[in-house]
């Protein structure tokens, strides 16, 4: 490529898809025999919808740089590139450059209105969980005081039944002592007439 020739390059985009290109200006050193940096030089990026004829990009930039923009319609893009070189001398003629170009397409935009209902969705949930959680929290302090008073009716109840097992003990011990000392008295009598 020589000195202020534009270079185009077609680019198939999809609608909304994020891209970006880098960029380098390379000029051939005729003395060292070797591609340099060229930092004297300018270069100029034009990124357009090919259809509808609308620019999208449209700067100057160093001769390393990158451009990004987000394409609206889906499609062809013509991405071009030009220099401004000054470096023109009547004993070398017009310097030969070159230009590296990456362009990487990217990942699909993010719809934000999508993105912030998806959010809303996702902090309802949280909010749901956070109620369930309070419910499940609640519904086990419920269930370990009622362990308590269960516990307690228990504790109470075994309790009871020692308590009226040993009168029942001490009752039938009673009754069999009566009933032993009053049987072996009539017994005495009985012998005694």
């Amino acid at each position: 490529m020589e000195s202020n020739d534009r270079r185009c390059f077609l680019e198939e985009v999809p609608a909304d898809t994020l891209v970006s290109g880098k960029y380098k200006a390379e000029e051939y050193d005729q003395d060292k025999r070797e591609w340099v940096t060229a930092n004297s030089l300018g270069v100029l990026i034009q990124v357009e919808e090919t259809e509808e004829k609308h620019p999208v990009v449209n700067s100057k930039g160093p001769s390393i740089g990158s451009f990004t923009f987000t394409s609206h319609l889906a499609g062809d893009h013509t991405v071009c590139l030009s220099t401004n070189s000054s470096n023109v001398s009547w004993y070398k003629g017009k310097p030969t450059l070159r230009i590296h170009l990456d362009i990487a397409i990217g990942a699909v935009k993010h719809d934000e209105s999508a993105d912030l209902n998806h959010l809303q969705t996702l902090t309802n949930r949280v909010r749901d969980l956070n109620a369930k959680l309070n419910d499940v929290r609640k519904e086990q302090e419920f269930q370990r005081e009622r362990e308590v008073e269960f516990r307690d009716i228990s504790d109470s109840t075994n309790k009871r039944t020692i308590t009226w097992s040993i009168i029942q003990m001490i009752v039938v011990a009673a009754a069999c002592y009566w009933q032993s000392s009053h049987l072996r008295n009539f017994f005495n009598e009985k012998k005694l007439r």
